[in-house]
Order: structure tokens, then sequence, then C-alpha cells
């Protein structure tokens, strides 16, 4: 059973569209882990809207962007992210969750989307992906770099993080890789040091900096 998400709720005369809007833009949790904090807060809580679980996944959809037509990341300019869920493993436990990150130059992020998105899909990756955008966001350092995160569920279970890291080898992204707790994202840890694992260019393995 999925444990309740602890992430951050709406604010004080913010309603849940804008709640929505702003949860997405700051980045602080996977996908999924939005996911489920959102569906207590629409279905399970007594003073929220109790909606059914079709009315969940139509409104889910809707404030995610899952589910709509395939998007290169560089042509959006609405949202600060787009979105790949691996649906077989969607009903962990994502309290723990981390993610590699990938950056690459603007020219080569669409390609490298692409080859995220239909892994993730496919069920070879972790959990869920997403892709930074065209649009700016106070969470991107530059915007000639944009930034890839493949999610796993469970920073402590390594052989997951080290799975991900071999397949992530093996479709093509040799170089240096540093994987990053999101609650340390949430703690607003970012820069040197942030990162809990790093893999070496070309290594199967990682190192842990903590």
């Amino acid at each position: 059973m999925t444990k309740p998400y602890t992430g951050p709720g709406p604010r004080d005369g913010e309603d849940l569209p804008e709640a929505a809007d702003r949860l997405s833009a700051e980045s602080v949790v996977s996908p999924l882990g939005a996911q489920e904090y959102w569906r207590q807060v629409l279905m399970d809580d007594p003073k929220g809207l109790r909606l059914s679980a079709e009315e969940f996944e139509s409104a889910w959809a809707e404030m995610s962007g899952f589910g709509g037509p395939v998007r290169n990341p560089t042509e959006v300019t609405d949202d600060p992210w787009i979105y790949a869920v691996s649906l077989p493993s969607s009903d962990r436990d994502h309290t723990r969750s981390g993610k590699w990150l990938l950056y690459t130059p603007v020219k080569d992020h669409d390609v490298v989307w692409e080859k995220i998105r239909i892994a993730t899909e496919s069920g070879s990756l972790g959990d869920s992906a997403k892709a930074a955008t065209s649009r700016p966001s106070g969470f991107q350092a530059s915007q000639r770099v944009l930034v890839t995160c493949v999610y796993t569920h469970d920073f402590e279970d390594l052989d997951d993080v080290r799975r991900v890291l071999v397949a992530l080898r093996e479709l093509g992204f040799g170089g240096r890789l540093s994987y990053k707790t999101d609650d340390d994202t949430r703690k607003g840890t970012y820069g040197r040091g942030a990162a809990i694992y790093v893999s070496q260019p070309g290594s199967l393995d990682f190192e842990n900096r903590r």
C-alpha cells in the first residue's frame, strides 16, 4: 500500500489549479509522488472534493499533461516540465524517490527526451521521468543546457538505482551522472555537493558521496 505523500499542499487563499501549477513548477517531487499527493487531496480528504477514481484520473491528466499528445520539450512554453510514467510501477511508495540527472545542450534535448520517454513508458528505466521545457524556470541555471530527470522509487534501493544507471548507459549516456534525492530538493539543496551518488564517465557503478 502506498504511504501518504507529505509534500507541499495548497497555500492559504490558493485554489487547486493554482496549487497544482505551483507544485509542478517548483520541481520538488517525482511525477508519481505528486500524483499520490493529489490523489489524497482530491479523493480521500473529507474536506476535499471527494472525486471518484474516474474523475480523479481525468483531473490529474488535465493538471499534469499525462496522457496527452507526445510533445518535444523545446517546443513547449506553457508548462515547465513534460512527463513520462511507467504504469506497472505506479503503485509503489515514492516517499524516498530520487533521480538521475541528465544535462544536455538544447539542440540535443528533444532527442534525449525521446529516448528517455520511450524507455520509461516501456518499463526499462525507473518509475517516471520528466524533461525541462523552454518555459523559463528559476530551477534552470541556463536555458542553453536543459535537464532530464530519471526517477527511481527509493534512493536507498541501491540495486534499483544501479539498474537504472546501467539502463542509461545502454541507451548511450556515457558521461558523468549525478543522482539527487527528492528530499534534498525539497530542502532546497542545489549546486555543488547536492548529489548523493555520482557515476564517473562510462562506469556501471556509482560512488556514495554522503
